[in-house]
């Protein structure tokens, strides 16, 4: 992820967890990226200015779904599809105990594959953006990114179990899982010495470990 002076690394912010942090971090640290907000939903009808924010009901029609990761992963899987997720790389950024990042995490998971909805396994990230995109469970290949788990906001026992079984599944699928560790992380530190590569950043920023299962 070195900084490049024609292409900016992308960052993915999903979830309301995630966003919360994102608003509160340096204009000018955060016009080094390429930022992409990805909510459920518009909670009110004010203008949102942000034109790095979408709205998944509004990306895709969900007159028929539900907010549960099932229901979310064809949504999810276009979406990332239309940023181009699978042929680019960057930091997706968000809490593991809300169902909008779980999806991300399920629809590059290719382990998880339902050989019915498929109709074939798929053993290899190369055939990923090759598949029927008609197929519901479509698959994402995002071994280029890395994923930056925040602390769980949500401390319930059943939300904080599901957390912990995504990020148990994480590493099959992104290039490095990383985690907050405790409440120290400091965003804007971590994202001054992303633009130098993500070693770089893991080892130097505060508050922040790679995840062992």
């Amino acid at each position: 992820m070195k900084k490049n002076t024609t292409l900016r690394s992308k960052l993915f912010w999903v979830g309301e967890h995630s966003y919360e942090l994102y608003k509160n971090t340096d204009n000018l640290i955060l016009d080094n990226f390429d930022n992409q907000v990805l909510l459920y939903q518009r909670l009110d009808n004010s203008v949102v200015n942000e034109k790095e924010i979408v709205f998944l009901d509004e990306f895709f029609p969900m007159n028929t779904r539900e907010y549960c990761v099932l229901d979310l992963q064809k949504p999810v899987s276009l979406f990332m599809k239309d940023r181009k997720i699978p042929f680019e790389e960057g930091v997706i950024i968000g809490d593991a105990s809300e169902i909008l990042v779980q999806t991300v995490v399920e629809v590059g998971t290719l382990d998880l594959v339902d050989e019915d909805s498929l109709g074939k396994t798929v053993a290899d990230f190369d055939l990923v953006h090759k598949m029927d995109s008609s197929a519901e469970f479509n698959k994402v290949d995002v071994s280029n990114f890395s994923i930056l788990f925040l602390k769980e906001a949500m401390l319930f026992k059943d939300t904080l179990e599901a957390a912990k079984l995504i990020k148990n599944k994480a590493p099959k699928t992104f290039n490095k899982v990383i985690s907050e560790k405790g409440d120290n992380l400091k965003m804007n530190e971590f994202l001054f010495h992303l633009e130098n590569g993500l070693e770089e950043a893991i080892s130097k920023s505060e508050g922040v470990e790679l995840y062992a299962i």
